[in-house]
């Protein structure tokens, strides 16, 4: 068992590797000055733009901690990227909005993002791809101690 989750490890490691060199190969950072992270936290904001979306919902959704959150965030306030904008019911959410030069380049991105996808899983059937995402989505959640099944 030991040599077989060793090469999970690495297995894993290897696609993250494959991902971000794919991304970084698209030159986001280059051209808009964004990180991997950032575009990834602005496609999650982009592709839910009903839905109120706070700090916490980043942490959950990408897996990260507070902090790492926190640091994203600033930046990409600071990129003018997003704002906080205060819950008229509740001033201490601070509801995540995205800038409107975000929603002009997030469409330019996400096609980008959309291209580099359909590289990453040619040859890669739906079915073999969800039964991929419900594997990622449980070592997620056994990383974290999260006692679902």
């Amino acid at each position: 068992m030991e040599e077989c989750t060793r090469s999970a490890f690495c297995r894993i490691k290897a696609v993250s590797n494959a991902i971000r060199r794919k991304i970084e190969g698209i030159n986001i950072e280059e051209k808009y000055g964004l990180t991997g992270g950032e575009c990834a936290i602005m496609g999650y904001l982009f592709e839910n733009p009903h839905k109120p979306l706070y700090q916490k919902d980043i942490e959950e959704e990408f897996h990260i901690r507070r902090s790492s959150a926190t640091r994203a965030l600033q930046a990409m306030e600071k990129k003018g990227i997003l704002f906080r904008q205060s819950e008229p019911h509740d001033g201490r959410l601070k509801r995540l909005v995205l800038t409107e030069r975000a929603m002009e380049i997030g469409r330019d991105v996400g096609d980008m993002i959309e291209e580099a996808e359909q590289r990453l899983l040619k040859g890669i059937s739906h079915e073999e791809l969800n039964a991929f995402l419900d594997m990622c989505d449980r070592i997620c959640r056994n990383g974290e101690g999260e006692e679902k099944a």
